[in-house]
């Protein structure tokens, strides 16, 4: 992290961040029964259409995908759709939490509510499928059944 604004409180510059698609307000009863993933309010960290840009190129406003702006160098980040990491993990692996982490994980635990016993069955065995496997493993999944294509020969 290289800068933080006057209002960041969980931050400091050179915090080593992953930065996530979910966003949440944080302070409205889902998020404090600790369902940030369900924030009613989370649209609130976006500027309104009568609210001046925060960034502009050239006069014109620039648009975050998400609040974030994942393929930019730089990208300006609600301080909730942050997570603090450990100085020790390497940013290649921590990419990996904001997005194929919170997704996969995110349907077996929190959209399928998967109990212990249950058999899952999960298509596609990529980066996301992976951290659904992982979930359903968590989960106590009595069976676990992945499917994907075949690789190149």
């Amino acid at each position: 992290m290289a800068e933080t604004g006057p209002q960041v409180t969980e931050f400091q510059p050179g915090d080593h961040v992953a930065a996530c698609l979910i966003q949440s307000c944080g302070t409205c009863a889902v998020c404090l029964a600790g369902r940030p993933f369900q924030c009613p309010s989370g649209a609130t960290l976006m500027r309104g259409a009568d609210q001046a840009p925060r960034i502009t190129r050239a006069g014109q406003p620039v648009t975050q995908a998400f609040g974030l702006g994942g393929f930019a160098a730089q990208a300006l980040i609600h301080e909730n759709q942050l997570v603090k990491l450990p100085i020790e993990m390497p940013f290649p692996q921590a990419a990996l939490l904001g997005c194929g982490v919170v997704t996969g994980a995110g349907a077996v635990l929190n959209t399928a509510r998967v109990r212990p016993g249950d058999t899952v069955v999960i298509i596609g065995a990529g980066g996301v499928g992976l951290n659904a496997v992982t979930a359903a493993s968590l989960a106590a999944a009595a069976q676990i059944i992945a499917i994907d294509k075949p690789g190149p020969d």
